[in-house]
């Protein structure tokens, strides 16, 4: 006998989490990406800073939703699954490029055609390859959150706090020590 379908309960808040995040992050590369900050005076400086300070977190919460719809009880993790995400990073890498080409040939280069092909290796999009790596460790961090005491997580609360607030705060005054750039987003005068 066939076993019915069971369908996937939807989560409406993280849904919508999701969708103004997603907004966010447009937001932040209009501004970025499309010159707003660069060329903006006065009042609409004052207007366009608000809106990025807004805005700004929208990779942290594509982050948060991701630990939280990626924490399986079960221990049944598919690496097939990255496929899932990587086919459509490497259709639209490829075909945004040669739309490009096909329109200004002058604005892609060998160089740019080539890299199309690689977006995971060539770090054109930032957070694809740091989802990449995540993506591979999720099974032991589901079993570390899983088995983890109540003490050691405390301990490793506190250590993350220290390396990733505390030490990368005042590290990246000198460089950019994990090739953060300021959470991918491009700031004003970089």
């Amino acid at each position: 006998m066939k076993e019915p379908i069971t369908k996937v309960k939807r989560n409406y808040g993280i849904d919508m989490l999701r969708l103004v995040a997603m907004f966010f992050v447009v937001i932040c590369h209009v501004l970025g990406h499309g010159g707003v900050m660069k060329n903006a005076t006065g009042y609409n400086y004052s207007v366009s800073s608000l809106l990025q300070i807004v805005a700004y977190c929208a990779v942290n919460c594509y982050a948060i939703i991701s630990g939280y719809v990626g924490y399986k009880e079960e221990d049944n993790y598919h690496y097939t699954k990255y496929l899932k995400f990587w086919i459509p990073v490497f259709f639209y890498s490829v075909g945004i490029t040669i739309i490009f080409y096909v329109i200004n040939s002058g604005s892609v280069g060998i160089k740019e055609i080539i890299w199309a092909f690689f977006p995971v290796t060539t770090y054109e999009y930032w957070y694809v390859n740091a989802y990449t790596a995540l993506f591979f460790l999720i099974p032991w961090i589901n079993r570390l959150i899983q088995n983890i005491t109540e003490k050691e997580l405390n301990r490793l609360i506190f250590v993350l706090f220290m390396f990733f607030s505390v030490y990368l705060t005042f590290s990246t005054w000198f460089a950019d020590t994990f090739t953060l750039g300021g959470g991918g987003m491009i700031l004003p005068g970089l």
